[in-house]
C-alpha cells in the first residue's frame, strides 16, 4: 500500500476492530484492499493482529495515546 502520513483521531472507547478498519479505509483513503490491523506491544519484538472484528478497543485495552498499524493484506 506504501507509506501514507501518520494519522492522529480520538475514538469511543467503544469502537469495534470492524468499525475502525472501515474507519482507516475511509481516513487513508484505501478501497478493495483487505486491512491488517496491529497493535505494538511493549517488550515484544512482533505487533498484536487485531483479527477479531467484534472486539471494541476497550476490549483489547487500546486506550489514550495508543498506537495502531494498519497494513494491507498480501494476497
Amino acid at each position: 500500500m506504501g507509506e501514507k502520513p501518520s494519522l492522529t483521531k480520538k475514538l469511543p472507547a467503544t469502537t469495534t476492530v470492524g468499525k475502525l478498519k472501515f474507519l482507516c479505509e475511509s481516513f487513508f483513503k484505501l478501497t478493495s484492499m483487505k486491512l491488517k490491523l496491529y497493535l505494538p506491544e511493549e517488550g515484544s519484538p512482533f505487533p498484536m493482529l487485531l483479527d477479531n472484528d467484534t472486539s471494541s478497543l476497550m476490549d483489547l485495552g487500546i486506550g489514550n495515546d495508543s498506537i495502531i498499524l494498519v497494513d494491507e493484506e498480501s494476497s
